[in-house]
């Protein structure tokens, strides 16, 4: 019996000693407190476990979560807690950890590709929502999209337009409708505003008709710069509609080009003062059909006002007798002043009124 006893020690022995060595060169090794599991090679340098593998993965204890606050142990949730809720009625399968006082949820998206089918251009906001020729800016586009499939996407795809570096940011689709969000920065070469293609090659993820989301709210236009509009007001438009020339007229030093009609026969034109405070204003009127002239100086207008700039308030819009109305405006600005030419051309064709409008900068 000695001699068995002997035996079996010396057998048990080895066999401990053989499964120690197997788990320190295959399973794991120790170092400083540090573990690797799957390789013979130390754990890496900032990880307390190292697990290593390429066909298998860490199975986290599953529990039954059945309230946020739930504790799963005699002892108090230690901050940090990570588990694998089995799911049932009030809390749903998937990976929480505990943050302290509650169990928090991974966020759970699709493992697919990103795809956005369609474009909302004419949707398209960019904050802040005007810059300046040679002036730094730094802001950011917003450009709605439909058709998402909750999937990830990575950003960094980019396009400079005059001046301007539009950078997508990275983010997550919504199932279906949502907003894509660009970083917007540099120094524009020329005032706003600014057009920018959507397309599958800023946007990889893209898989719409192509469009251009047209942005920023121009407040400044260069000397000798024009811009146009053409506008259309049924002739049986209800007496003192409004029409504001803003969608596609620049809001200049805050003013704005409006007309209201008066009746089948006469519009009012006028300059609305779109801004927080009082601009003081300068002007001289020229209307072409009757030789109607105004000067106005040094007019206070105040915030959210306006002013009529016909010497009798209206003008003709018929087609026999719709005339041409010049104003000449000087507005005092910071460091100085600034001189536009506004054009009111409006005239019944069919069964519109056929609204021209266009500004000048002069000086």
């Amino acid at each position: 019996m000695n001699v068995l006893n002997k035996i079996t020690k010396l057998s048990l022995w080895c066999i401990l000693m053989h499964l120690a060595l197997n788990f320190n060169s295959v399973l794991a090794q120790s170092t400083a407190k540090t573990l690797s599991i799957g390789t013979t090679a130390a754990p890496n340098s900032s990880a307390v476990l190292d697990v290593v593998s390429t066909d298998k993965g860490v199975l986290l204890p599953r529990v039954n979560l059945t309230a946020s606050n739930l504790q799963i142990g005699s002892v108090a949730n230690a901050t940090g807690l990570l588990v694998y809720n089995t799911g049932n009625a009030t809390l749903p399968a998937g990976f929480y950890f505990w943050n302290g006082s509650l169990w928090r949820s991974f966020e759970t998206v699709t493992s697919a590709a990103p795809v956005v089918t369609g474009l909302n251009c004419a949707g398209a906001t960019l904050s802040p929502g005007s810059f300046q020729a040679t002036v730094a800016y730094s802001g950011t586009l917003t450009v709605p999209y439909f058709g998402g499939n909750g999937a990830v996407y990575n950003g960094g795809t980019s396009t400079t337009i005059n001046g301007l570096t539009f950078t997508l940011q990275s983010g997550k689709l919504n199932n279906g409708n949502g907003n894509l969000i660009f970083n917007v920065s540099g120094t524009p070469t020329v005032s706003s505003e600014v057009t920018v293609p959507m397309n599958s090659t800023l946007i990889p993820f893209f898989t719409g008709t192509a469009c251009n989301a047209i942005v920023g709210t121009r407040t400044v236009i260069n000397v000798g710069e024009s811009v146009t509009g053409i506008y259309t007001m049924p002739t049986n438009a209800p007496n003192n509609t409004l029409l504001s020339a803003s969608n596609s007229l620049p809001i200049l030093d805050g003013l704005r080009m409006d007309l209201m009609k008066f009746d089948a026969n006469y519009y009012y034109p006028r300059i609305y003062n779109t801004s927080a405070a009082a601009q003081v204003i300068s002007y001289q009127t020229f209307a072409t059909q009757v030789n109607q002239n105004k000067t106005a100086l040094n007019v206070s207008l105040a915030s959210n006002a306006f002013e009529n700039i016909d010497v009798d308030l209206a003008v003709f819009w018929t087609t026999t007798a719709a005339e041409v109305v010049t104003t000449n405006l000087q507005v005092a600005v910071t460091g100085g002043y600034r001189w536009y030419e506004f054009k009111w051309w409006a005239m019944e064709i069919g069964t519109n009124k056929v609204i021209f409008l266009s500004v000048t900068r002069k000086a």
